[in-house]
């Protein structure tokens, strides 16, 4: 990505670009970013903008042997596109065509994904620049939460900046959205409360999560796993689902800890960390294990987590194996069961 931004920095740009992965709204702004660096607002003459799985290599080799009208460039933005996906003739003949590209043309690829093993990625690899977008870590994401509302003049803490996630997800289009409201809600203040984020921002993620671990506690394994997959369909991160999922099973623990107490759902629901509404619904997924059990779930939760921090195992998969342990009836009671 710094190779991008020198280049916009120095207006030297390559003849080729490819930026792709699934963190599509920082791709997009880089994408824009080198567009607006080359072309004039207005300019419809020496930018062409193909989308799409129909765009064919002899469509991009014919707008790149037309000269720039009153221009030094003419910019060729191809989107979504097969190219990259599997090797045929289509990207045999690009890829034979980008050691004879025009000084005046720059193309720029704005893909989803990138198989590396093709002619065309390891062609452009060598004679232009390439770019990955993957999702950004739940660490940096926070820091670029705090820097966004700090550049709108707003101040939020780390804990308040780590509710926006967990309440939003890990989308940054969605996180952006999310953040405008919250710049626009605080207007005359300069400091963003936790009470700020609960009136605006969107709970729609973590509501999906904690319904997805309902159904899990449940036993409805089939339902949980269909529930899982749409929720990588929204993008939303599996390292994201196993923070929550490692909170959710410590706050199960302590209300198991805690069920045979006096207390009120206002004080249990103090204890445990939970509105007190809550606090029966918690009562009774903790009923479906035993102590042992919820302590166990704790240690193996915690212990996915870390092997995916290091890299010891795949986030999506980490996740999908406590969800079939833990919705499989096999291994515990029913609510209300003897």
């Amino acid at each position: 990505m710094k190779h991008i931004l020198e280049d916009i920095k120095k207006q030297a740009f390559a003849r080729t670009y490819l930026l792709y992965g699934e963190e599509s709204y920082l791709r997009q702004e880089y994408v824009k970013r080198l567009v607006d660096a080359m072309v004039s607002e207005g300019d419809t003459m020496n930018y062409s903008r193909l989308v799409g799985d129909k765009v064919t290599a002899a469509e991009v080799i014919d707008l790149s042997e037309t000269f720039p009208f009153l221009a030094e460039k003419r910019v060729i933005l191809l989107e979504d596109t097969v190219f990259f996906k599997k090797a045929n003739e289509e990207t045999q003949l690009l890829a034979d065509y980008l050691g004879k590209i025009p000084e005046h043309v720059v193309l720029i690829f704005n893909e989803k994904t990138a198989d590396k093993r093709t002619r065309l990625y390891k062609a452009l690899s060598k004679s232009g620049r390439v770019a990955e977008f993957a999702r950004l870590k739940p660490e940096r994401l926070q820091q670029w939460v705090v820097e966004y509302l700090k550049h709108a003049g707003r101040t939020i803490g780390q804990s308040q900046a780590q509710t926006i996630l967990l309440q939003t997800g890990d989308d940054m289009g969605t996180l952006r959205q999310e953040m405008e409201k919250l710049i626009a809600y605080t207007e005359g203040r300069d400091v963003i409360t936790a009470e700020d984020i609960t009136d605006i921002t969107t709970v729609s993620y973590k509501d999906k999560v904690f319904e997805l671990f309902r159904v899990m506690v449940k036993g409805e394994q089939k339902k949980a796993l269909q529930m899982y997959y749409e929720l990588l369909s929204l993008k939303i991160s599996a390292m994201m689902t196993l923070s929550l999922m490692v909170r959710h099973f410590s706050q199960l623990l302590r209300a198991k800890e805690l069920e045979e107490s006096r207390l009120s759902s206002k004080e249990m629901g103090e204890l445990i960390g939970v509105n007190p509404y809550f606090v029966k619904g918690i009562l009774q997924e903790a009923a479906s294990f035993t102590e042992e059990e919820l302590k166990l779930a704790v240690s193996e939760s915690l212990s996915a987590e870390e092997a995916v921090k290091t890299g010891h195992i795949d986030g999506t998969l980490a996740l999908e194996l406590l969800i079939v342990q833990y919705s499989s009836r096999n291994n515990r009671k029913a609510p209300g069961q003897a």
